[in-house]
C-alpha cells in the first residue's frame, strides 16, 4: 500500500494528519505554502508517516523545490530517537547517510547535481541501500545493517537554512510470490 502526500493544504506547525515528529528531533517539520520544511533551522528536523508500511524493505521519495537542498527522504525510522537512513542532497552532490540516536554519519557520497523539481528516492532492501535521482540510480549499491527492521518512512531537514521539499511517496518493495518455499514466476 503506497502512502503519498502532496502537501497542498493549509499551513500546519507541526506537520499534522498522517505525520508524527520523530522523537528526539531538534524541531518540528512544518507545512508552509504547500511545501514542507523545518520549523526552525540548525537542527535535525524529521517526521515519519505514522502508519507503518508493513515491511522493512521499502522506499521513500520526495521532490526538491530548489537545487542542493539540505534535506531528503528517510527510511527505517525508529520513531523515538532520530535513528534512520536518509539521503541528503547538499553534501557534495548528495550522500546516503544514517542517523543513530541523532548522530549523523555519511555512508557514501554520491555525485549528483540537483535542481528544483528533481525526485529523490531512497530504497532499503535487507541491508542494501540505493539512491535514485528521477528514477536513475546514483552510484553503486551500499550495504549497511545498522538499522534493521523498522517500518516507517518519512523526511528530514538538516539545514542551517530552510529547505523546502514537496510530494512525498513511500511504499513497500514488491516481492514475487512464493509458493511452497519455491519462487514462482507466473506459474498457475
Amino acid at each position: 500500500m503506497a502512502f503519498s502526500d502532496n502537501f497542498n493544504r493549509a499551513n500546519e506547525n507541526p506537520l499534522a494528519g498522517n505525520w508524527t515528529t520523530v522523537g528526539g528531533a531538534g524541531a518540528n517539520m512544518q507545512l508552509l505554502s504547500n511545501q514542507v520544511r523545518a520549523a526552525v533551522t540548525g537542527n535535525h528536523s524529521c517526521a515519519y508517516w505514522n502508519t507503518d508500511l508493513g515491511s522493512a524493505d521499502h522506499f521513500a521519495e520526495i521532490r526538491y523545490t530548489a537545487a542542493a537542498e539540505d534535506a531528503g527522504p528517510t527510511v527505517r525510522n525508529l520513531k523515538t530517537d532520530v535513528t534512520l537512513y536518509t539521503y541528503n542532497a547538499l553534501d557534495t552532490g548528495g550522500a546516503i547517510a544514517k542517523l543513530i540516536a541523532g548522530t549523523y554519519t555519511n555512508l557514501a557520497v554520491r555525485a549528483a547535481t540537483w535542481a528544483a523539481g528533481d525526485l529523490c528516492r531512497l530504497i532499503v532492501n535487507g541491508s542494501t541501500l540505493q539512491a535514485k535521482k528521477n528514477g536513475v540510480q546514483i552510484g553503486a549499491d551500499l550495504t549497511d545493517s545498522s538499522i534493521p527492521g523498522n517500518l516507517a518512512a518519512g523526511l528530514c531537514d538538516f539545514g542551517s537554512a530552510f529547505n523546502d521539499i514537496d510530494d512525498f511517496l513511500a511504499d513497500v518493495l514488491v516481492q514475487p510470490p512464493v509458493r511452497g518455499g519455491l519462487l514462482t514466476m507466473g506459474v498457475g
